[in-house]
């Protein structure tokens, strides 16, 4: 579970990090991670705070970007 949380508060910062770029996607990011009401895209989630306690579930993956036909 270590390894699988690590992987996943990387994937919640990235998401905030994206934020003032690509602010949909960071969204679809965080609704993806069921963290759509967790993350505060001002405020970064810290290594001793973390955002994802035991048992949580994530949403069903969906892409970020629509797929460009030839």
């Amino acid at each position: 579970g270590g390894v699988l949380r690590t992987l996943l508060e990387g994937i919640a910062v990235a998401a905030v990090l994206l934020s003032p770029a690509m602010p949909e996607t960071s969204k679809k990011i965080a609704a993806q991670l069921d963290l759509a009401d967790k993350i505060l895209f001002s405020k970064l989630p810290t290594v001793s705070n973390s955002i994802f306690s035991t048992g949580h579930t994530l949403n069903s993956p969906a892409p970020l970007f629509p797929k460009q036909e030839k």
